[in-house]
């Protein structure tokens, strides 16, 4: 019998008039062997961290993209062996970090290496144009195979490299082909624009 544990965890104080908790929620399966079972699954990391004080043209990275470097790098240490996984960096224009061609990457010890070296030596470029960056995922994903797509965003800013028309004729071009959590960083973004982005993603198509 295969038995699951969920804990849930979230920050127990909320500012004045809050209506957003975000929480993490962990499932843990057991009893059963998983270890033969084929991994159909995908996992996308679109890192969009630039920062308004970011020199373009410095190579140095400030605290909170040395940071960014350092969860994303743990994140793709805990993808599981087989599932195929991708890194895009955002910017003016969605740039591939990890594979730089072709598909998504199988998940092995050596593809999650290869990937941390490629986050570790990226450089961080300015500009917020998050259709871009959904318009490269979801091509990724269309060319997986894969049943199970999800995206992890993360973005400093708000959306500033695209009308909100162009935008949201690109969120729906993407609406239901993947879920995507989005998540802010720092303080210059906006709480409503990240939560209906990764709800449109989510959502069925209407065509």
């Amino acid at each position: 019998m295969t038995r699951f544990l969920v804990e849930a965890h979230q920050h127990e104080y909320v500012a004045a008039g809050a209506i957003e908790v975000d929480a993490v929620v962990t499932v843990t399966a057991s009893g059963a062997d998983f270890g033969a079972r084929a991994v159909d699954a995908a996992e996308i990391f679109i890192i969009g961290v630039s920062g308004p004080s970011s020199d373009p043209t410095s190579i140095v990275p400030t605290a909170r993209q040395a940071a960014t470097r350092e969860a994303v790098a743990a994140a793709v240490d805990a993808i599981r062996d087989g599932a195929r996984f991708a890194v895009i960096a955002g910017g003016r224009h969605a740039q591939r970090v990890y594979p730089v061609a072709g598909s998504l990457e199988p998940a092995s010890p050596l593809t999650r290496q290869e990937a941390k070296r490629a986050i570790s030596e990226w450089i961080f470029k300015p500009g917020i144009a998050i259709g871009s960056w959904l318009t490269m995922t979801d091509q990724l994903f269309k060319t997986s195979g894969t049943s199970i797509n999800h995206a992890i965003l993360l973005t400093d800013g708000t959306n500033e490299g695209e009308s909100p028309e162009e935008l949201e004729r690109i969120l729906e071009t993407c609406r239901g082909h993947f879920q995507c959590d989005c998540r802010g960083l720092g303080t210059e973004w906006t709480v409503t624009e990240l939560g209906r982005w990764r709800r449109l993603c989510a959502e069925p198509s209407t065509s």
